[in-house]
């Protein structure tokens, strides 16, 4: 009944358009727009959207600058830092480091499948040999590892965090160790919510669909990729979280790059001055 009067045509068309090249925006649009309903929690990306046969190496980037960000773990849960590298000249393209953690209980003694804890069937002592996951001893991952990873990288590669974003969940230790090592101004706290995630998981979808991402060719960053759905709110603002349907489906991937993403839009100016862009 809206149809030319505070609905025009055009402007359908165009959300129309929209809703067929981002598919982050397609479930909202249906849904507001024509009153098509969606499943609560829709993939957030295409598959071409998420393959890639890019790598790097940190040896690129030494002497660097990095953004991170860090999702801490619960108890035999999965953690994981990604830093984030740009290079001057090349502003849209990141380039992503990523190292996930998970428990020994989790990944298990002789298989992937031989713990109850590895609810994902993954076999972390596979990808722990190709250098893509640690292994930590016990059933509890330490808050601190995560800061722990970050300072091993500077002391190797002479690479220096500008700033490192983090979900203030379990944080308190990690924090203050990033602080004692790279100052007080570095860690920034990202609320995990709608207003904080919207614009950088807006932006990553689109440069992962552009192809401006480089993740190392990191299958655990893929299959992480592949289990994220967007969830949105009344206002049509999105964040992330796991596709339902099948048990394990992990996103701290997804949400370590969303996080750097989020504190790269805080500080983007300075930052590459500080790179010399």
């Amino acid at each position: 009944p809206n149809l030319g009067v505070c609905k025009k045509k055009s402007y359908l068309r165009g959300m129309l358009e929209k809703a067929k090249t981002s598919k982050q925006d397609r479930a909202f649009i249906l849904a507001k727009e024509f009153n098509i309903p969606q499943l609560s929690a829709l993939a957030w990306l295409d598959e071409k959207d998420v393959e890639s046969n890019e790598t790097f190496n940190l040896e690129d980037f030494r002497n660097w600058y990095c953004i991170a960000g860090g999702d801490l773990a619960e108890t035999n849960d999965l953690a994981a830092i990604s830093l984030m590298f740009i290079k001057p000249g090349e502003p849209n393209k990141k380039y992503f480091h990523t190292m996930y953690f998970v428990t020994s209980y989790k990944a298990g003694d002789f298989e992937q499948t031989n713990s109850p804890a590895n609810k994902e069937k993954k076999n972390y002592l596979q990808w722990k040999e190709e250098g893509y996951v640690r292994i930590v001893d016990g059933n509890e991952i330490p808050d601190t590892i995560l800061a722990d990873y970050l300072w091993e990288i500077f002391k190797e590669y002479g690479i220096r965090p500008y700033r490192v974003g983090y979900d203030n969940w379990h944080a308190k230790e990690f924090a203050k160790k990033v602080k004692k090592q790279f100052g007080e101004h570095v860690p920034v706290r990202i609320p995990m919510d709608f207003n904080s995630l919207n614009t950088p998981m807006h932006t990553l979808g689109y440069d992962l669909r552009d192809h401006y991402v480089n993740y190392q060719m990191n299958p655990i960053c893929k299959w992480n990729l592949r289990n994220t759905a967007v969830k949105y709110n009344t206002q049509g603002l999105i964040m992330p979280e796991k596709i339902k349907g099948y048990i394990g489906n992990k996103i701290d991937g997804t949400l370590t790059k969303i996080i750097a993403y989020a504190v790269y839009r805080q500080c983007r100016t300075d930052f590459h001055k500080m790179i010399g862009d």
